[in-house]
């Protein structure tokens, strides 16, 4: 476990945002699941960035922004898969990945390591974990190149965005009744064809992910979350020099690897001011854990 001072567990107020204890405890269990992702990526020499809101604050607060509450990583592809094979070895025994690549049944392309599966103020890690009772963890965004060809590039993002559809759409195309038809679509369009079980979705998954990683990196000049791609504007596809080499920043009590070209980074995901505060919050329900919490209160079998 991480070693913290008691004082950082103590609310606070920074840049006039207050801070409960509470999230002060949610966030030592994050920065203790960011220092074991770091021990195994630093051991074996695995290449990681501090992405979106972490990076941002990594740069501008030296650790957490005030209102947010979560912790986002980014890796190269070559380098998560690599990443996946020492982290279900070498994680500590309650963590858990969450990924299609590790559960068929998990269709969430964000993948994320947890330090633990069940939640509970009277169970036995909550003490251990600083007396949070939430499950706790980091998000990790994995990077793919976009080809150099524009026609390359525009036949990867037309073909993504098919299976992105498909996946993001999958409840409504079942209950309207579509989604055979459209799978049908699919294998005359590029020969695959899907088990009809409980991971189809997942087998979606896959298939997006297998169109983000089809060019090799030395074929391109950018990189990017392939979602963001469908979603954003071009801003968040990064020159690939921006990740040629990590920088180490300061983040709470840590230090946290980051892309050295982190200033273009920061730019494209948040605009050319991304150095002036806006509290307009997390991209989810602040705090993250308040789910977490009305569980508790509704199912007795939490506490014992």
């Amino acid at each position: 476990m991480l070693e913290i001072a008691p004082e950082f567990f103590e609310a606070e107020t920074r840049m006039e945002f207050y801070i409960e204890a509470e999230m002060k405890r949610a966030w030592a269990n994050e920065l203790n699941v960011l220092s074991e992702v770091d021990r195994i990526c630093t051991r074996h020499g695995i290449p990681y960035f501090a992405y979106y809101g972490t990076l941002l604050g990594a740069v501008r607060h030296r650790g957490f922004i005030p209102w947010d509450d979560d912790i986002d990583l980014a890796m190269k592809r070559k380098d998560f898969l690599t990443f996946l094979e020492y982290a279900k070895r070498e994680l500590p025994e309650a963590f858990c990945i969450k990924s299609f690549y590790v559960n068929p049944e998990n269709t969430n392309p964000i993948h994320a390591v947890l330090n633990r599966t069940d939640i509970g103020k009277n169970n036995a890690l909550t003490s251990q974990y600083y007396d949070c009772p939430y499950i706790c963890g980091l998000d990790i965004y994995v990077l793919d190149g976009i080809p150099q060809d524009l026609e390359q590039a525009q036949m990867q993002h037309s073909l993504y965005n098919i299976f992105y559809d498909l996946t993001n759409q999958f409840e409504t195309y079942q209950a309207d009744g579509t989604l055979e038809d459209l799978l049908a679509q699919v294998k005359d369009l590029v020969g695959i064809d899907f088990v009809r079980d409980r991971t189809l979705k997942a087998q979606i998954w896959k298939a997006a992910e297998a169109v983000a990683q089809m060019f090799d990196v030395s074929e391109c000049d950018r990189l990017v979350w392939m979602p963001d791609r469908v979603l954003g504007p071009d801003g968040k596809n990064h020159p690939i020099e921006a990740f040629s080499q990590t920088v180490r920043l300061p983040f709470e009590t840590l230090t946290v690897s980051a892309p050295a070209g982190y200033e273009d980074v920061l730019s494209g995901l948040y605009g050319e001011n991304w150095h002036i505060c806006d509290k307009s919050g997390a991209a989810h329900d602040y705090p993250f854990y308040r789910k977490q919490n009305e569980w508790m209160e509704q199912n007795s079998s939490a506490e014992t």
